[in-house]
C-alpha cells in the first residue's frame, strides 16, 4: 500500500499527523467563530425584543393613565341658552377621562352661574363660558367690544338671542347689527358695537330707531321709536 499524505508527513507527539491537526485547528477555530456570533446574534436579538416590550409596554401605560378617571367634572342635564341661571337639574357631576376633559372645565359646581353660550344636553360645563352668581345677565351676554343700548319696540316679537338690524326712522338707513341680550316690556336691550354705538344713540335722540328681524323668513317689528305727534289745534 502506498504511503497517504497522512503517513508520509511529520506526525505530532501523541501521533497525529501534523497536517490532519492544521485542518482540526481551523474546523475548530471556524466552529468557536460561528458559536461567538451566534451568540452576539443572539443577544442583539434579546436587547432588540427588551427595547420592543418595553416602548410597547410605555405606550400601553400612557394610554391607560389617559383614559384613567381625571376627577369630578360638570355636565349638561338639558340644553341651555344663553343667560340661564343653572339650576340643581341643569348638571350632572360626572367622572371624566383625562384625554376628555377641558383645561377650564368646571371642577365645582355651577350651580348659580350664568351660561354666557348655548350649551347642548351632555356638554362639559366650562368656567370661561360662565359668569358668577351675582353678575348682571346682561352683561353676561354683551360680547367683548360691544356696548348695550336699550331702544323701545312697538311689539313684543323678539327673544334673547335675536340677531337684529337697527335702521334709522328717518330714512331707514341700516345703522348696525346687533343681538337681543334682554327684553322689556315695550323695548329690547341690545348689543352694539363699540364702533357703532355712538351712531345708534345720535339716531335715537334725532328721531328714532326701528329694530327689525335680520335674516329670511322672519317677521320685522315696527318702528322702535316714533317722533312726538304734535298737538291738535282745539276748534
Amino acid at each position: 500500500m502506498e504511503p497517504t499524505q497522512w503517513s508520509r508527513g511529520r506526525r505530532t507527539p501523541d501521533g497525529m499527523p501534523e497536517a490532519a491537526r492544521d485542518v482540526l485547528g481551523r474546523i475548530r477555530h471556524k466552529i468557536r467563530r460561528w458559536q461567538i456570533l451566534r451568540r452576539a446574534a443572539a443577544i442583539v436579538a434579546v436587547v432588540v425584543l427588551a427595547a420592543i416590550v418595553m416602548r410597547a409596554r410605555s405606550s400601553a401605560e400612557q394610554a391607560i393613565e389617559a383614559w384613567q378617571p381625571w376627577g369630578e367634572v360638570w355636565v349638561t342635564a338639558s340644553a341651555m341658552e344663553p343667560g340661564t341661571v343653572i339650576g340643581a337639574e341643569d348638571v350632572i357631576a360626572r367622572v371624566a377621562p383625562t384625554v376628555l376633559v377641558p383645561d377650564d372645565a368646571a371642577t365645582l359646581s355651577p350651580v348659580g352661574a350664568q351660561v354666557t353660550v348655548a350649551h347642548g344636553r351632555g356638554e362639559i360645563v366650562r368656567n370661561t363660558r360662565l359668569i358668577g352668581r351675582d353678575a348682571n345677565t346682561v352683561a353676561a351676554l354683551v360680547e367683548p367690544g360691544h356696548s348695550a343700548v336699550t331702544v323701545d319696540v312697538a311689539e313684543d316679537i323678539f327673544a334673547v338671542g335675536d340677531r337684529v338690524a337697527l335702521h334709522s326712522l328717518l330714512d331707514g338707513t341700516r345703522l348696525a347689527i346687533a343681538m337681543v341680550v334682554a327684553v322689556h316690556e315695550g323695548a329690547v336691550t341690545v348689543g352694539v358695537d363699540a364702533h357703532q354705538v355712538a351712531v345708534v344713540i345720535l339716531e335715537l335722540g334725532n328721531g328714532g330707531v326701528v329694530v327689525t328681524l335680520d335674516g329670511p323668513a322672519r317677521i320685522q317689528s315696527t318702528p322702535a321709536a316714533k317722533p312726538s305727534a304734535q298737538p291738535s289745534a282745539s276748534p
